[in-house]
């Protein structure tokens, strides 16, 4: 057990840092008012509990060793007083099979080239993973998150793959921004859109099974080549993030919401863009605030 004093204590790493637990007994970095593992560590009594954010963070610089940087069966708790539980910076490290939670932040930020595996662990009551790089993201289950599940840059290029959400503020990957190179994206979360350019002469794929769902007045344009390859099986859906119908309950409010006409605006294909579509449905759409009153607008 590894315990924290202040909001400004961090474990900065240069070199490599393997912390292997196993289920029955995991490694914990936490809060030293966290009485719950290593008993009363600060010796007030219980009166002080422990708090998100206090202490900063575990981080991954780039000067860091790849090829052992571990954490696995590993416990992070009430950390995140700067920017996030666990910060990595250009860096690789397995973060397999732990419980990332309570932050006052992010659960897991990445930055500049990160390319970790994020596999197998329960990210608890933070905020979201947040940032930019290539991250493989599998396994993993997003709970009671009080943000995205994740909302990572447009210029990331993320592997997700086999996760679940659970009483999230939003249960999905969030996505904003100008995408300026080729993406191709793959069924797994639910994207939300809260407003999306794919850029003149940049190619997008979408594949079976995708589920996109857009924020109220959000809108995707289309300067690029957009191919939604949609099949019999598994079409490609764009619809209102408010339609539990497809993808489950984005937004967590239960019955409170359901998709209506105009929630979102369009797909805006300029005279640069390109568009081939194959089993996709497209509802919920044509605010008609835009002048547009329509889903699919060329032009």
């Amino acid at each position: 057990v590894v315990k924290f004093r202040s909001s400004s204590d961090a474990l900065t790493v240069n070199g490599a840092l393997i912390a292997d637990g196993t289920s029955q007994s995991p490694i914990l970095f936490t809060s030293i008012r966290d009485d719950q593992y290593g008993g009363d560590t600060d010796n007030d009594d219980g009166i002080y509990a422990a708090e998100p954010g206090d202490w900063a963070r575990i981080y991954f610089a780039d000067t860091s060793d790849d090829s052992r940087n571990l954490l696995r069966n590993v416990q992070v708790r009430y950390g995140g007083g700067s920017t996030a539980n666990v910060v990595i910076e250009s860096a690789a490290p397995r973060i397999f099979s732990n419980t990332v939670a309570f932050a006052g932040g992010h659960c897991i930020y990445l930055n500049t080239t990160a390319n970790p595996r994020i596999e197998g662990n329960l990210l608890l009551q933070n905020r979201s993973i947040n940032g930019s790089s290539t991250p493989q993201v599998i396994g993993n289950h997003f709970q009671k998150n009080g943000r995205y599940a994740a909302y990572l840059n447009v210029d990331s290029k993320p592997v997700f793959s086999g996760n679940r959400v659970t009483d999230n503020a939003y249960n999905g990957v969030a996505v904003q921004g100008a995408l300026a190179s080729p993406r191709v994206w793959s069924p797994d979360l639910t994207y939300l859109i809260i407003n999306l350019t794919l850029q003149s002469g940049i190619t997008m794929t979408i594949e079976p099974g995708v589920v996109m769902k857009f924020n109220s007045g959000a809108s995707f344009n289309v300067n690029g080549t957009l191919a939604v390859a949609g099949s019999e099986e598994n079409p490609v859906t764009f619809t209102s993030f408010k339609d539990d119908t497809i993808g489950g309950d984005t937004n967590n409010d239960g019955l409170a919401s359901a998709g209506a006409k105009g929630d979102w605006n369009d797909i805006n294909v300029s005279n640069t863009g390109r568009v081939s579509m194959s089993y996709t449905t497209l509802r919920y759409g044509g605010d008609t605030s835009s002048g547009k009153y329509t889903m699919l607008y060329l032009y």
